[in-house]
């Protein structure tokens, strides 16, 4: 049940006429943002990757030109908020956020930064493999602690692809239902 979301007030920025919900995923890297970001884009939302935003007016910018693509859609997917200055600026833009952490084993997401890092080098070495884990924990100190969320979704090797697209389908129809 998604009881818990929070509305903000109606001075956003877009200029939708229809309300517009913002899922924005939060945790750790390689928990799988990525991943469920690609699927909710499966699933029609456009989505918009915060890697690389400078400050929250860059994040506020940055959203508000998702919230006003592909004909002002009524959800959008929002992956790599980090603390909650990144969930104050987008809920300065949508007017409902859903908030949602990504989950993943510590030693399935160091496999997979490890995996990240094969598909752009040739040949690793255990230097280069202790360095890809020792960047990722440290990049989770430096996140550390994620914003609130609203909800949780487990993205292990253990989850079924499907089932996790269902999922995500789900949310993106109770928001457009809603609407």
């Amino acid at each position: 049940m998604l009881s818990h979301l929070t509305v903000t007030p109606s001075n956003t920025v877009c200029d939708s006429a229809a309300p517009i919900t913002a899922i924005v995923l939060v945790g750790p890297p390689a928990c799988g943002k990525s991943t469920l970001r690609t699927l909710f884009e499966d699933a029609g939302t456009p989505s918009l990757d915060l890697d690389g935003a400078a400050d929250t007016s860059d994040i506020e910018s940055l959203a508000n030109e998702t919230a006003t693509t592909d004909d002002t859609p009524t959800v959008a997917c929002i992956e790599g908020a980090v603390n909650n200055s990144d969930i104050a600026a987008i809920r300065n833009v949508f007017d409902t956020t859903l908030v949602v952490r990504v989950r993943a084993s510590p030693g399935q997401r160091l496999e997979r930064c490890v995996k990240q890092l094969e598909a752009t080098e040739t040949v690793l070495s255990s230097t280069d493999i202790k360095a890809a884990h020792r960047s990722a924990i440290e990049q989770e100190v430096v996140e550390s602690s994620y914003p609130m969320h609203d909800v949780s979704i487990r993205c292990t090797d253990d989850v079924d692809m499907a089932a996790l697209a269902d999922r995500c389908e789900r949310i993106v129809d109770i928001f457009d239902a809603d609407h």
